[in-house]
């Protein structure tokens, strides 16, 4: 273990370009923070753990499993380096996953334009609970956002993302699959059964499904709701039921 105690440490400088996506980019690596996220990622994933001094004793069992180098900090330059208000007092460093090809008989959730971090990282912690591992990712906000790792509970360490800026492959990533768009103006969820291997298409918070999406599509499916109180459901949520749906239909 080595400490650092200065905030011109090129330890520290990197650690806090790898917090913007132009560093994480360059570097291609990202952090992950937070001792239970640590806890659960798959310890040959860590590249360097930095460890705030008052909390060298309750992460021992991480030092002590991971083949990492180790690096501790004290409260203020913690803070430095930290993206969280009450920061748990550890942080890794872990190299951004290559894409995978996507295997044709794989189900699949596309995300058009998905800008909120949260709603990311909730989709993808959901897609990997359901067995759903592969996501397209068009124009959305960046997968190894701090908040999209946190919010994906873990699912992050297992999902294949495959990001695009545009719309030109998408068609054939997707393959033979059946394309189902989430609209509030489909037909019901729950009268449609997919006859082969399916790729879910949800839009982002402002737009809905763009134009690009809508061209592709099968079937286009809305959600049924029983109260006139609420006129929509949030992005992630949507997909999640019926991603629920499809993943139980026998």
């Amino acid at each position: 273990m080595e400490r650092i105690s200065s905030t011109k440490n090129p330890h520290i400088t990197k650690l806090r370009s790898l917090n913007k996506k132009a560093g994480r980019d360059e570097y291609g690596e990202y952090l992950v923070e937070g001792g239970t996220l640590i806890t659960d990622m798959p310890k040959k994933m860590i590249k360097q753990l930095f460890v705030r001094d008052d909390e060298i004793q309750k992460y021992d069992d991480i030092i002590r499993s991971c083949d990492a180098d180790v690096y501790i900090l004290g409260d203020s330059l913690f803070k430095v380096i930290s993206d969280t208000e009450s920061s748990s007092g550890i942080i890794a460093v872990a190299d951004k996953r290559k894409s995978d090809i996507i295997q044709a008989d794989r189900n699949i959730i596309v995300l058009d334009e998905m800008r909120d971090a949260g709603n990311l990282g909730t989709v993808i912690r959901m897609a990997v609970a359901f067995g759903v591992y592969d996501i397209i990712a068009i124009n959305c906000v960046d997968h190894y956002n701090s908040k999209v790792v946190r919010s994906s509970m873990g699912g992050i360490f297992h999902s294949n993302i495959v990001a695009h800026k545009d719309y030109q492959q998408l068609s054939d990533i997707i393959g033979n699959r059946c394309i189902i768009g989430l609209d509030s103006h489909g037909t019901n969820l729950y009268d449609f059964r997919p006859a082969r291997t399916w790729a879910i298409i949800v839009g982002g918070e402002v737009r809905g499904l763009s134009n690009e999406s809508r061209s592709i599509i099968d079937k286009l499916l809305a959600i049924p709701m029983f109260s006139d109180k609420i006129e929509s459901l949030n992005a992630a949520i949507s997909v999640a039921i019926a991603t629920s749906w499809f993943c139980n239909i026998k």
